[in-house]
């Protein structure tokens, strides 16, 4: 288990965005779907910059995973950047739809509600987020730092050789 995120922790926003986009690029994804997210902002900065990328922005995470199947299905890597909050609202399309018909999707969601995290609310979101993906049997992985990122393109491949979601939990001193 990963050590929780605190706040008096350093964080490195604008160079972990930075080496998401490249570590991205790596990997031949084109098409980035997201989501609204406070934590995302610098990462979103970067991937907007980056010519190589179409990011498509939805209002709803179940929008995205089938934007993301059908970007699978016409050859084109794809990822879904989200909250840990919009990952809770997809465990009815997760299952029904990527698992059910072994559709590779990179994830990666911000993993809010961990020690640091100042918003009260988002507690429940983290202490569901890691069950649940365990109870769907979805392969994850934290990145808490610089040294953690290249676990994206590790978990892109895997997603694509099973066939199947792969989610990436970043964490507050990453994106902020």
């Amino acid at each position: 288990m990963a050590m929780p995120t605190t706040s008096s922790q350093k964080t490195y926003g604008p160079e972990a965005a930075r080496l998401i986009t490249e570590e991205l690029t790596r990997c031949g994804v084109k098409l980035v779907v997201t989501l609204p997210d406070s934590w995302m902002g610098k990462l979103y900065d970067e991937l907007d910059r980056e010519p190589g990328f179409t990011r498509v922005r939805v209002f709803a995470e179940p929008e995205g995973i089938g934007i993301c199947a059908g970007a699978y299905f016409g050859g084109m890597g794809s990822c879904l950047v989200m909250a840990n909050a919009g990952f809770l609202l997809c465990t009815y399309h997760l299952p029904t739809l990527l698992l059910m018909h072994r559709i590779p999707l990179l994830m990666l969601i911000s993993y809010r509600g961990r020690i640091g995290d100042t918003a009260f609310f988002q507690e429940y979101q983290g202490l569901l987020t890691e069950p649940l993906l365990n109870l769907m049997e979805i392969q994850f992985t934290v990145v808490d730092g610089l040294e953690d990122i290249p676990k994206i393109g590790e978990a892109y491949r895997h997603s694509r050789l099973s066939r199947r979601p792969a989610a990436v939990l970043l964490t507050r001193s990453v994106l902020v």
